[in-house]
């Protein structure tokens, strides 16, 4: 784990477990819940460099990307994000691989990361539209590829504390849900809205990764009528409380050619918010052993 001490450890795990509950959330209008969860949408790519786009103003930033891999929710100031399992899949060998013989401080890491063209990156806007870019902590994952569910960290050097957001404690057929994304081409954010088709199925899915196409059977997703396309997966699904139900894992996409539909245009699919948050108990586990062992 790239910390600069245990003790920043114990803090940061203290600020996600305080995430899982969504922070102060519950004392949120569903207004102030669903803004405080668009402003906390993150992309992460693949890049060849960022230089040139860590604290640029939008638009600019897509001729320095290699590929917009997809998106995920931050929910904790020091950059834990929650995201689909399947976006970082091929790149698991990579991180094990590169840090397998390093451990560097939070701000070697960056440097080294800029220097040797490392590829993996968080990328969000801030509120005076600037973009920021933070390297991806390929030490602290936990993922579960059977609900498609990931949990990452990036490192960004800011100081723990949770996020505020409402938790929805269930799902209902009748619930009005939104899509919130990012546009890989500027960042901007933006909303699409629909409702539930299926509340509960497990069906094999075809799961996209940046360099494989796989048929995987995924469990206890829902289903919408949200328009979605690739580079969705891994984005939040907010109710009409304003509170998170779920993350984007795959898009229902009808059956036509990639010259048909090279957007890959479909509806979005999604795994619960419940496997996701208990992704984020196991790592404070490991990480608690880790700390005392």
């Amino acid at each position: 784990m790239i910390y600069a001490s245990r003790e920043e450890v114990s803090e940061s795990m203290a600020s996600l477990a305080l995430a899982l509950q969504g922070g102060s959330g519950a004392r949120l209008s569903p207004e102030e819940s669903a803004n405080n969860i668009g402003r906390n949408v993150v992309m992460l790519v693949r890049a060849n460099t960022l230089e040139s786009v860590i604290d640029s103003p939008r638009p600019g930033c897509a001729d320095f990307f290699i590929d917009s891999v997809g998106c995920g929710l931050q929910i904790t100031a020091d950059g834990f994000i929650l995201t689909a399992a399947h976006i970082i899949e091929d790149w698991i060998e990579d991180w094990r691989n590169w840090w397998s013989e390093r451990s560097p401080s939070p701000s070697e890491f960056a440097g080294i990361a800029l220097k040797s063209g490392y590829l993996y990156w968080v990328i969000r806007q801030d509120d005076a539209g600037y973009i920021k870019a933070s390297p991806i902590d390929g030490t602290t994952i936990c993922y579960d590829l059977k609900y498609d569910v990931a949990l990452i960290k990036a490192v960004n050097g800011l100081k723990p504390s949770p996020l505020d957001f409402k938790i929805a404690e269930g799902l209902e057929s009748s619930d009005d849900l939104r899509l919130l994304t990012r546009n890989k081409m500027d960042v901007s954010l933006y909303a699409t809205e629909g409702g539930i088709l299926r509340l509960s199925q497990s069906l094999p899915m075809l799961i996209e990764g940046h360099e494989t196409r796989k048929i995987r059977l995924v469990y206890d997703f829902f289903q919408t009528d949200i328009p979605a396309r690739s580079g969705n997966s891994g984005s939040p699904i907010i109710n009409q409380d304003g509170a998170l139900v779920g993350l984007v894992s795959a898009v229902s996409v009808p059956k036509l050619s990639d010259q048909e539909n090279p957007e890959r245009e479909g509806y979005a699919t999604c795994s619960r918010i419940t496997y996701a948050l208990s992704l984020a108990y196991k790592l404070r586990r490991q990480v608690g052993q880790f700390l005392t062992g």
